[in-house]
């Protein structure tokens, strides 16, 4: 059995090392009339076509010292253009504020209790690996036909 795949540039479920990137592209027009847009694969976001969902790859990186260095690296690892995970992320954008707001520096060691949240909050965060949305979010009951009466 074949199956017919269209590839959009927003549905794209591919996960590229950074040193391929440069060999993996789609080539893109939505008409022949217009110019053929080029598309470089470089996206974490994954949609799996058998389920129609979407999921998140959150890998945070447990061996490397907790630094400011490697909160800001483990925060800018997630990607997410939908915005989905915002109300989980912005918990780990505050506690970089407080850094900020303390001044601590790029690689110095944190404070205890900052440096006991960001653990608690990073094994928290690989939970996000298991959250499963679906792609279709609209309605899918049918239209009811509306009859419009006028007299003039």
């Amino acid at each position: 059995m074949y199956r017919q795949i269209l590839i959009r540039p927003e549905q794209r479920s591919i996960l590229i090392r950074p040193e391929q990137r440069s060999l993996q592209k789609i080539l893109w027009r939505k008409n022949p009339s217009e110019n053929i847009s080029v598309y470089t694969l470089n996206t974490v976001t994954d949609w799996t076509c058998a389920d129609d969902t979407f999921r998140f790859t959150i890998n945070v990186q447990t061996e490397r010292p907790i630094t400011k260095r490697t909160i800001l690296s483990d925060i800018a690892h997630i990607f997410d253009p939908l915005g989905v995970l915002s109300p989980c992320i912005v918990i780990s954008k505050i506690l970089l504020q407080k850094l900020w707001t303390l001044k601590i520096s790029w690689d110095e060691s944190l404070p205890i209790d900052i440096y006991t949240k960001w653990q608690n909050l990073r094994n928290e965060l690989t939970l996000l690996n298991k959250i499963r949305i679906p792609r279709y979010i609209f309605n899918s009951l049918p239209v009811p036909p509306m009859t419009l009466f006028g007299s003039p």
